[in-house]
């Protein structure tokens, strides 16, 4: 039903905007892509031990005028228990050319691994740092407003979420957050940035306690690389950092400490002059997480970090809107009572 009354809300305000205002528009856009997918897991006792899945997304994206458009976008997935989902909605206005004021449900600036596009992924999957309840306690999707200024080559992204988006049903556990993103172009083939989101909790109380308020920041850089090396060959390179502050005191003597995450990824895309392979591109990224946990003050820390190596070869058929995604994803653990295993997948996406 939040979602529901959310859409609602856009399209009410799109339908008063176009009203309200004039020029050239376009009611009718839509963009988004669908993927097919198979996957052997290698991890014992893995059930099942192979998987067919199948996801799409499509996105409205109605441009009343210069001044005012929106996006409304739903996913369907197959297999799964929330096989239908309203990822986006929420309305732009371009008060002038620097500056966007934005409303409704989207994505936190937080975590590069997680906002960039679906459809432009290297890999069949979004990188590990963007998962798990360390990342979901500052970045995802949330109901908000966004002031964006772009000012070339920086863009300033300021946001004030409520906890109230797709992945939380009531604002319980999380109260309002701030985030700030900074991105920067020095030159047309990189952009380096920064975010840092706080985050406030109130006084949670249950049947046998009272958790008190506290206070944290989680703080995010990324680097983006598109290198041209040749006519027909980039270069392309991700990296991203992220410390997740979590450390409050849960008892008198027991703390949660902070997390870190961070993502390396490399690739070369190559333009092939063919009828069916038009391009293709190997790249390989790891993935490393050092999950924040509860320990005794003065207690050594436990060996629960965890990595993920990936490796996937794109190849690109009949034209640039087809993908041919076959990868690997190999997990392994500081933890040496648990083994460590190999997944293979195929995925094809096909983007419109």
């Amino acid at each position: 039903m939040k979602r529901a009354l959310v859409v609602l809300a856009v399209f009410a305000l799109v339908a008063f905007a176009g009203d309200m205002v004039s020029g050239s528009s376009d009611l009718t856009k839509f963009t988004g892509y669908g993927t097919f997918r198979w996957t052997m897991y290698g991890e014992e006792g893995a059930n099942p031990a192979t998987n067919f899945s199948t996801y799409s997304y499509l996105s409205w994206v109605p441009k009343l005028n210069d001044y005012v458009d929106g996006k409304v976008a739903v996913t369907v997935n197959t297999p799964s228990n929330e096989n239908f989902n309203v990822c986006y909605a929420y309305l732009n206005l371009h008060f002038t050319e620097n500056f966007t004021l934005a409303g409704g449900q989207m994505n936190i600036p937080f975590g590069y691994g997680y906002t960039r596009s679906g459809g432009s992924m290297y890999f069949a999957d979004r990188t590990m740092i963007s998962a798990g309840d360390q990342f979901a306690a500052y970045g995802g999707k949330d109901n908000m407003v966004m002031l964006t200024g772009e000012f070339a080559p920086v863009t300033v992204d300021l946001a004030l979420s409520n906890g109230n988006g797709m992945h939380n049903s009531a604002d319980t556990t999380v109260n309002k957050q701030f985030t700030a993103r900074l991105a920067v172009d020095p030159a047309e083939w990189l952009t380096i940035g920064g975010s840092i989101a706080m985050i406030g909790t109130p006084d949670i109380e249950t049947e046998e306690d009272t958790t008190e308020a506290f206070s944290s920041n989680g703080i995010d850089f990324f680097a983006v690389a598109n290198y041209p090396v040749s006519p027909t060959g980039t270069f392309r390179f991700v990296g991203e950092y992220m410390m997740l502050g979590y450390d409050h005191e849960v008892a008198e003597t027991l703390v949660t400490t902070d997390a870190s995450k961070m993502s390396i990824m490399g690739g070369y895309d190559m333009d092939l002059d063919g009828d069916v392979f038009v391009r293709i591109m190997p790249a390989i990224r790891y993935d490393n997480v050092t999950p924040w946990f509860d320990k005794q003050e003065g207690a050594d820390d436990p060996e629960n970090g965890f990595s993920r190596i990936d490796f996937c070869l794109n190849i690109g058929l009949f034209s640039d809107k087809n993908t041919l995604q076959i990868g690997t994803r190999t997990f392994s653990t500081e933890n040496s009572d648990v083994d460590g295993y190999t997944d293979i997948y195929t995925n094809w996406r096909m983007n419109f």
